[in-house]
Parts: structure tokens; C-alpha cells; sequence
């Protein structure tokens, strides 16, 4: 039986990075604008996937300040995502 493959090491073409980092980007705009708790769940699902795409992609080749800049921008999505969910904008 030939050993199982892997697509682990494979990386990801320019233009399905492209095409991620656009979806991401329409839903945080579209979870700035909608006020209340779709805003808040849509900018949730946004800090989810920074955060995925951080540790799968390029985290440990991020230098140590473009990791806590990273750190930054997803704790801040979170914190106006729990503003809407909250009522507060």
C-alpha cells in the first residue's frame, strides 16, 4: 500500500491567498457596518479566521513585533465584536 499524501506542505497559490484575504476584508467591512448582533458574529467569524490563517500560515516566520501586531488587530476585532453583540454601537 502506498504511503498517504499529504497536502500539508503544499502551499497556497497567490491567487487563493488574494481571493482569502478579499473575502476576509468584504466580511469585516460588511460586519462594521451592520449594527447589532449579525455586525458582531460576522466580525467574530472574521477575528476566527485571522487567527486561523496566523497559525497555519505564517506565524512562526513572523518577526516577534509583526506578531504582536497581529495580536492586536484580532484582539481589537473581538472587542468591537463584543461591543455589538452588547448593544454599545
Amino acid at each position: 500500500m502506498p504511503p498517504a499524501r499529504s497536502l500539508g506542505n503544499v502551499r497556497p497559490s497567490r491567487r487563493s491567498t488574494l481571493l482569502i484575504a478579499l473575502a476576509v476584508g468584504i466580511v469585516t467591512v460588511v460586519g462594521l457596518a451592520i449594527h447589532g448582533v449579525i455586525g458582531g458574529v460576522l466580525l467574530l467569524l472574521v477575528a476566527a479566521m485571522l487567527v486561523l490563517l496566523s497559525i497555519r500560515g505564517t506565524w512562526d516566520r513572523t518577526r516577534r513585533d509583526g506578531q504582536a501586531v497581529r495580536v492586536g488587530v484580532i484582539a481589537l476585532v473581538v472587542l468591537i465584536a463584543v461591543l455589538k453583540l452588547a448593544g454599545r454601537t
